[in-house]
């Protein structure tokens, strides 16, 4: 996996992070309008079945092993 390719998807999972954050918490962390916009895009896109941009755990794994 190329570095920009990692680099997208820590950024990936750093929102989904603050998405799970307001979700449990009811808060606790700030986040700009365009975050928010692309956490409800994101998932929606999951909740919908659209897996196509989301990897598996243990590839992401072997990847950094």
């Amino acid at each position: 996996m190329s570095e920009a390719k990692l680099e997208a998807l820590e950024h990936r999972v750093e929102l989904v992070l603050k998405g799970m954050n307001l979700m449990l918490f009811d808060g606790g962390e700030a986040i700009s309008s365009k975050e928010r916009r692309e956490i409800q895009r994101r998932m929606k896109e999951y909740t919908s079945g659209d897996r196509s941009q989301f990897v598996e755990l243990k590839d992401v794994t072997d990847i950094t092993a």
